[in-house]
């Protein structure tokens, strides 16, 4: 669903500039799980970078369509 909410308003730019967002944070939430030291806070931490995860999963499969052959 935001693949397309950002197609529709910036194109494929648009779907390739939130896919890199999304996998930046995606990644800093990453280091971020390896450095907090409570298992109630890598929990939390974990869900918000399943989140992501799922998020860049959604703006993939938004963008591999669009891919030439060449």
């Amino acid at each position: 669903m935001l693949s397309d909410f950002v197609a529709r308003r910036f194109g494929m730019r648009g779907r390739q500039w939130t896919l890199w967002v999304v996998q930046k944070v995606g990644g800093v939430l990453c280091v971020l799980l390896g450095k907090v030291g409570s298992l109630a806070g890598s929990v939390a931490v974990l869900l918000v970078f399943s989140v992501f995860v799922q998020a860049a999963c959604g703006l993939t499969f938004g963008v591999v369509p669009f891919v030439s052959r060449r």
